[in-house]
């Protein structure tokens, strides 16, 4: 192997913490060098590198031609080829004698997840792992570049060993107590447990920031994946979205999901960590990466605003020119979260499930270990600006009405319900709680009969009493909002007038008519039966017709993407 192959060899096997204290030249100006500096903020960027360069700076630092790196300044320098397709630069790179990475490489270590993670996040803390088992077998083998200073365990574990664990120190768990708590990240490789979270927070860690539970199970699509694919995406949208930066849903597991499930990179789970430490995680950066180059590689057709066709790139010159966004990739503050970690509903809509369901689908103590984080966020330990319910029935999850009606300690709250189990005794309770009030409610038709259809298991005749109660609590001035959801479907859509009509009656401030989406329980076929968004729908151009009528132009009521329809043919003041 001649010098220069073992030079591009050397770097390309050093570890992600001995890179960051290189100086990093990125080759290319555009927008994967962007991407790169971004996502990789750690680098120490000292300059671009461009074959016959027309500017002399971009981003603020040096552009260096190409054909100048024989000068010998660069030659303490890390060169990163900023494109899928650089095999042109390297024999230049080689015969330069320059050290280089090729970025096929550079995405490879986002894949040691627990070392990677942990070089962002604590790179000055000493890592511990809690367990010499299976799992802290999977973690050592799997991150090879992890830096464990040495290993903790019960006493009854430590019994016949040798004391050392791949090749590192093994102790009793009390030598935790011994070490100065704001040192070092425990990792705790073991499976989940809601006993052994409170032993160590006993001790004195917090979780997330001090310790957190290993997760063994692979993703199916690491992490190197999704950030290859927004950085070969073009941008494509020039949203007036920041959903993404500040709302966030806790789901089954305890998933992360930003905005209302909209984008489907899931950012964690809270089951293994705290919500501010998943909101920093190497997915939530990926996603918020794709927000900044506008490339949304991770959002579909759940969203509205992705729907609307007047936000498309279309033409070569909008994407040229295409400003980014200029979000702080390490933080997300301030957000909404939406619970919806309890599924549990006294409906059973098809427009939702495909089934009843009257208590959470994970295991109980699962479930109490996410409710756990739910309740910490709803105190304020992670700043929320707003806690709303999601995919389930508020007032049947005990989970949900424990958040709602002992927890939650903000002056103001916003809350959707199907409605029937909103009663004077609900809202006696919510008054006294809180200063002021918002309710929605999800209804999805205007006659009995249409409502037995797609609300199975509702009482029309009670649902119409409990609206009409909180239109007088809207009247009265008592609450602050009351707005009306209709999920738009075959079934229903020839009632929206009249559904406009009777809101309008009870003084409902707003009317928001949404597109009736498909979460897998559907049929390609079945869905578009019943979607008369879609073109291939029998009732479309009909349904389009009726979105003449001028009471969808009253500045209460909102239609899900009525400007792709009839712009053409409709006015707005």
């Amino acid at each position: 192997m001649n010098k220069h192959k073992q030079l591009s060899q050397e770097i390309r096997n050093i570890s992600y913490s001995k890179l960051i204290k290189q100086k990093i030249v990125l080759m290319g100006l555009g927008k994967i060098q962007q991407d790169v500096e971004e996502f990789f903020f750690e680098l120490n960027i000292a300059a671009y590198v461009e074959i016959e360069p027309q500017i002399a700076s971009f981003a603020g630092r040096q552009v260096i031609d190409l054909n100048s790196l024989h000068k010998n300044v660069y030659r303490e320098m890390v060169f990163v080829i900023c494109s899928f397709d650089g095999e042109a630069y390297i024999p230049t790179l080689r015969n330069s004698g320059v050290l280089f990475i090729e970025l096929k490489d550079l995405l490879k270590y986002v894949d040691e997840l627990e070392t990677f993670r942990l070089i962002r996040r604590y790179p000055n803390k000493k890592v511990i792992v809690l367990g010499i088992g299976e799992y802290a077998s999977k973690l050592m083998t799997e991150n090879p570049n992890f830096d464990c200073a040495y290993f903790v365990c019960d006493n009854y574990a430590i019994q016949g060993t040798n004391h050392e664990f791949h090749g590192k120190p093994v102790y009793e768990l009390e030598k935790l107590t011994d070490e100065s708590k704001g040192n070092f990240v425990v990792v705790a490789a073991e499976p989940v447990s809601g006993v052994r979270k409170k032993q160590i927070t006993d001790m004195g860690f917090d979780f997330g920031s001090d310790f957190y539970f290993y997760n063994p199970h692979k993703p199916k699509k690491y992490p190197s994946y999704h950030l290859e694919k927004t950085m070969r995406d073009a941008p494509r949208f020039q949203l007036p979205c920041d959903f993404t930066k500040r709302a966030l849903s806790i789901k089954h597991r305890g998933s992360i999901m930003a905005c209302c499930s909209a984008v489907t990179l899931c950012f964690g789970s809270v089951i293994y960590t705290s919500l501010e430490e998943v909101t920093k995680s190497v997915a939530a950066q990926i996603v918020l990466l794709s927000i900044n180059n506008r490339t949304y590689s991770f959002c579909n057709n759940l969203c509205q605003l992705y729907r609307e066709t007047k936000y498309a790139i279309v033409s070569r010159e909008d994407i040229q020119s295409n400003p980014r966004k200029t979000f702080e990739l390490p933080n997300i503050s301030n957000f909404n979260i939406q619970l919806g970690y309890d599924r549990s509903c006294n409906l059973a809509c098809p427009s939702c499930r495909n089934k009843k369901i009257t208590s959470p689908e994970d295991p109980k103590e699962i479930v109490e270990l996410i409710h756990e984080e739910a309740v910490r966020a709803a105190r304020g330990g992670a700043t929320p600006a707003n806690i709303r319910i999601g995919n389930g029935e508020l007032f049947m999850s005990k989970y949900y009405k424990d958040i709602i009606l002992n927890v939650y300690e903000a002056e103001n709250i916003s809350l959707i319900t199907n409605g029937i189990l909103f009663s004077p005794a609900i809202w006696d309770k919510l008054k006294n709680r809180y200063k002021t009030i918002s309710l929605s409610f999800s209804v999805d038709a205007a006659k009995q009969e249409t409502y037995e259809k797609i609300r199975r298991g509702g009482d029309f005749n009670r649902l119409k009493q409990n609206l009409i109660f909180a239109g007088q609590l809207r009247r009265l001035g008592e609450l602050k909002k009351l707005n009306l959801y209709f999920v738009i479907q075959k079934e229903n859509y020839a009632e929206m007038v009249h559904f406009i009509e009777f809101a309008t009656s009870i003084n409902t401030d707003k009317i928001f008519f949404m597109k009736i989406n498909n979460f897998g329980h559907y049929s390609e076929n079945e869905f578009i039966a019943i979607d008369v968004y879609s073109d291939k729908n029998p009732n479309h151009a009909d349904f389009v017709k009726l979105l003449d009528n001028t009471i969808f132009q009253s500045p209460n009521v909102h239609v899900d993407n009525i400007d792709n329809f009839i712009s053409k043919t409709m006015s707005y003041g």
